[in-house]
């Protein structure tokens, strides 16, 4: 298989990206266990602020 630096970079970023999943996905499985409401304010916010900057770099 022939390996590109494009490749070895998409790789990284897509690890990355899915790192950041992953914790996105444990503070919700911990916020929803624990039914704080301030973590799960702080956590909708973050991810209203997540897709307006995705939208903001993708248009």
């Amino acid at each position: 298989m022939h390996e590109t630096r494009f490749g070895g970079l998409l790789a990284q970023v897509l690890s990355l990206a899915t790192r950041g999943l992953g914790l996105f996905l444990f503070v919700v499985a911990f916020a929803a266990y624990r039914r704080d409401p301030r973590a799960i304010a702080i956590l909708a916010g973050s991810a209203a602020l997540l897709v307006l900057l995705l939208i903001l770099l993708v248009s």
